[in-house]
């Protein structure tokens, strides 16, 4: 299989993050992948891509996105997602630049593949070739000359009447629709958490719009794992319900914690020290991982965590 490889190497380090794709010409309507990779990705868990880009990506659409295969590339673990592209208009675009973040040893890191070029051809569009012109020669017209009509006219009615029929038997089979995949509150939360983290609001002063938005990631994360009303409810009522549940003293010292700063912030006006909101930032991120609900594994489809 052909296979044009079209890397964008992030930056040398332990991780190498990159980029290639199968095809950088194609024809409209046409499909191509784009693999992202990470190389060196032995102690690599959580890899996210985020799809946000192919919003804003002129005359480059998404179909679909594959779960991450972990491959053995001459004893190099390598993590590999495969995403599915099109485009509809002939012209030259660029695939966008994709943020790609992953955890090793307990810490994120976050780097960006670089844009690719992709030129869309148009249809090709067979042109008639000349021909010479003939004089029209008259022949009498015989029955044996409507025997192939017939013949197509009968096979045309054969298979119109069992296609009704077919459909008659059909029709009043209720069609089962396979219900949409469901995101995981986790997977939800974390991504969340990332695109605050790069929207870097404290460090433009913006502290009021984190602490709200960071403990409106929390609060929605315990209501969708937990069932509480952690959205509606106060810092207390919450600490309440969660006393019911599965979760360590520590980790409920540390979800009330965030909660009161965020409260101090908003209501009262404070400003903790720079370092307290990266800290609460990273805490948030380890409740998470911390409580998620753990789901076995199917066999066939390899889970993003181990």
């Amino acid at each position: 299989m052909f296979l044009l490889l079209t890397s964008s190497a992030v930056e040398l380090s332990a991780q190498l993050v990159s980029g290639e794709m199968s095809k950088t010409t194609i024809e409209e309507h046409e499909e191509v992948i784009l693999q992202v990779k990470i190389f060196g990705a032995a102690n690599v868990t959580s890899p996210l891509v985020v799809m946000d880009p192919f919003e804003e990506a002129e005359g480059i659409e998404l179909i679909e996105e594959s779960n991450w295969d972990t491959l053995n590339v001459n004893g190099d673990v390598v993590l590999q997602k495969n995403i599915k592209l099109t485009s509809r208009d002939s012209g030259f675009y660029w695939v966008p630049s994709l943020p790609v973040s992953y955890v090793e040893s307990g810490k994120r890191t976050s780097k960006s593949t670089a844009k690719i070029p992709l030129t869309v051809n148009p249809f090709p569009i067979d042109s008639p070739q000349p021909r010479d012109i003939k004089g029209i020669k008259v022949e009498p017209i015989k029955f044996e000359d409507f025997i192939p009509l017939l013949i197509v006219l009968g096979i045309l009615l054969s298979l119109g009447l069992g296609a009704y029929w077919f459909w008659k038997r059909r029709k009043n089979k209720e069609v089962v629709i396979p219900p949409a995949p469901i995101i995981p509150p986790h997977e939800i939360a974390l991504q969340k958490l990332f695109k605050l983290e790069e929207q870097k609001l404290w460090q433009q002063g913006e502290i009021k719009s984190f602490q709200s938005e960071l403990t409106f990631i929390v609060r929605e994360y315990l209501e969708n794992r937990f069932g509480i009303q952690a959205l509606e409810s106060t810092t207390e009522e919450i600490v309440t319900d969660l006393k019911a549940k599965d979760i360590s003293t520590e980790h409920k010292g540390q979800l009330s914690s965030m909660f009161r700063m965020a409260d101090m912030v908003k209501f009262a006006k404070a400003t903790p020290p720079a370092d307290v909101h990266s800290r609460l930032l990273g805490e948030a991120e380890a409740f998470v991982r911390n409580t998620k609900k753990i789901v076995e594994p199917k066999l066939e489809n390899q889970t993003e965590e181990s």
